[in-house]
């Protein structure tokens, strides 16, 4: 194979397709791992396409299991729910074509700018196969970058061809891309900033100031939209953290780690924090080396290519300003962070090895660009591994940092999803030794000693009142009160604290039930029923509140509508054995 300016588009891009599966065709092994356990393993609703609706109420934090309003990434998920369901080997293809599809649309972006298909195509291969890029790949709920970045980078395209060409036509592809990047994660904001950087450097005045007048309105307007609807009116009054302050010195710190990790991605990690960063000589060797090499490709590049690396630079950075921590953000550093600003750095290095075909022996310089590619592949292989599942992954994640909160806290509910509860409890025990203050650790170490054999409820009460006072209003730990009191039958703190639950989340469906069920042990038919009834109004292919209300006339005589309950819930689950046996007596007294 050898590089020529007349390379062919089907060629390049069966190439890059060829490389992008190569290198992350074995994610399609991997089960759900990090944050897809509680959005997509457990949440039997996201499977669900007649859930469209909430997509746009207030209901969506509930039903996606998101922190932020993202519908698009949540409507990708309930597409794959809809043909997959549970089996992760569709929603991994899903990333998978996503992240292709965002390597050529690449390819075409660097076209444009470029002019130049060689280095096009090496920016694309550089970019798909990247061992950066990782995280966001492989973890399905880390489909928000890549869905981001591929929008982003169309809505980028379609300005640029249209500053370049006039063409209007490009004008509502942008702004379409632009709308979908944004609602795929709030870091598509980052458009306006690229683009004044762009406008400044490559300054030409518009063919209609009338045109791009309403151009640069209209994306204004779609901006001020979107900060309304994110920030105001889909703002989720359940998301709290506790930030990192803004630091210059962190700040300086990030940004050069993650050039180092664009350039020599060999410390990867699942997990970082700012007090930690380039503290061991093995970062800071790694830097020195990174920075050689980049001082090196300056020297490579003529003065003109300079310029154009000077400013690809500088709307990378601008790319990610949006997650630098000036407005605090849950995890001020992540790999998958760099996803979207990928572009400029992708760019400059196919500019830089463009340069050394001239300056050098092309055939040297194709040798090394092939090894580059090779080792990138082989390392995002081995890093696809370590995602397999949550286990793996955390287990890993804990001996390489041992300081790592998250990942102990992680590694914590792996263990207690495997039933190793002891192992849970040490791992939960660990993370608040670390912090204290770590509210799902006080959670989740209370539901660890209810699963203990004895299980262990005052324990349990313990850490969900420490969990309470972190944040008060928090329906699931007031809900998981309820059961501990009401396992040490103490029924007025258990029925307070559902109660708390369902005012602090009138959908809890599960309150609901266990209210119902309550009621119906008191022989308060009425109460009970108007529990139960609210279950299933709430969620009417909830089959064991249709049982429930059926067992409840059962008892009371009220043979006819405990039949009608009976049969909705076998409707909804025609393999519910309780209610079949249940409704095959009542039909043989009846006889």
């Amino acid at each position: 194979m050898t590089f020529h300016a007349g390379i062919k588009p089907w060629f390049a891009i069966a190439l890059i397709c060829l490389l992008g599966i190569i290198a992350y065709g074995n994610i399609l092994g991997n089960k759900f791992a990090f944050d897809d356990y509680t959005v997509i393993e457990v949440n039997d609703q996201i499977v669900k396409l007649s859930n469209f609706d909430k997509l746009f109420s207030h209901d969506y934090f509930t039903f996606a299991g998101e922190k932020s309003y993202r519908p698009l990434v949540t409507l990708t998920y309930m597409i794959d729910g809809a043909i997959w369901k549970k089996n992760a080997v569709g929603y991994h293809l899903s990333n998978l074509v996503l992240h292709i599809l965002s390597a050529l649309v690449l390819l075409f972006l660097t076209r444009l700018l470029i002019k130049d298909n060689i280095v096009a195509l090496i920016a694309s291969l550089l970019f798909v196969c990247h061992p950066l890029m990782t995280e966001a790949v492989c973890s399905i709920t880390f489909r928000e970058d890549v869905l981001c970045s591929l929008f982003f980078w169309i809505a980028l395209y379609g300005y640029i061809h249209y500053r370049q060409t006039g063409r209007t036509m490009m004008i509502g592809v942008m702004l379409a891309a632009y709308l979908l990047s944004i609602l795929s994660k709030e870091m598509g904001l980052a458009f306006i900033p690229v683009l004044i950087v762009y406008e400044l450097f490559y300054r030409k005045r518009p063919e209609s100031f009338v045109i791009y007048s309403a151009t640069v309105a209209s994306i204004l307007v779609i901006t001020g939209f979107f900060l309304l609807l994110r920030f105001n009116w889909m703002k989720n009054p359940d998301d709290f953290f506790n930030a990192s302050v803004f630091s210059v010195v962190t700040l300086i710190k990030t940004l050069l780690l993650y050039w180092q990790l664009y350039v020599l991605p060999v410390t990867l990690r699942v997990i970082y924090y700012p007090q930690f960063m380039l503290s061991y000589w093995t970062d800071i060797l790694f830097l020195l080396i990174a920075m050689a090499l980049t001082a090196g490709g300056f020297f490579v590049l003529r003065p003109d290519e300079r310029k154009q690396a000077a400013i690809l630079i500088l709307m990378s950075l601008a790319a990610l300003a949006p997650v630098l921590n000036v407005y605090p953000i849950r995890h001020p550093i992540a790999e998958r962070y760099t996803y979207l600003p990928a572009f400029g750095v992708m760019i400059c290095y196919a500019l830089v090895i463009r340069a050394c075909m001239r300056r050098f022996d092309k055939r040297w310089v194709f040798a090394v660009l092939t090894l580059l590619l090779l080792c990138y592949t082989g390392r995002t292989m081995a890093r696809n591994i370590i995602w397999e599942d949550n286990f793996s992954l955390w287990s890993k994640t804990t001996r390489q940092n041992p300081w790592a909160v998250e990942a102990h806290y992680s590694l914590g509910h792996a263990y207690q999803m495997r039933g190793e509860i002891p192992l849970a409890i040490k791992e939960y025990s660990r993370t608040l030794q670390l912090d204290p203050e770590y509210f799902d650790a006080h959670v989740n170490l209370g539901r660890a000693f209810m699963e203990l054999e004895p299980p262990q409820f005052h324990k349990a009460i313990e850490r969900y009142l420490i969990a309470l006072r972190i944040n008060p209003k928090k329906a699931i730990v007031h809900f998981n009160l309820g059961v501990a009191y009401g396992k040490v039958n103490d029924d007025k703190r258990s029925i307070y604290h559902y109660m708390q639950a369902i005012e602090y989340d009138p959908s809890y469906i599960e309150a609901y039930n266990s209210l119902g069920g309550y009621f119906a042990k008191r022989g308060e038919v009425e109460r009970a029923a108007a529990y139960w009834n609210q279950a299933v109004t709430l969620d009417p292919t909830f089959a064991q509140g249709f049982a429930n209300l059926g067992s409840l006339y059962a008892n009371v005589g009220d043979y006819q509508k405990a039949r009608f309950y009976w049969q909705k819930a076998l409707q909804i689950n025609p393999s519910y054995e309780k209610v079949k046996r249940d409704l095959s007596t009542l039909e043989k007294s009846i006889k």
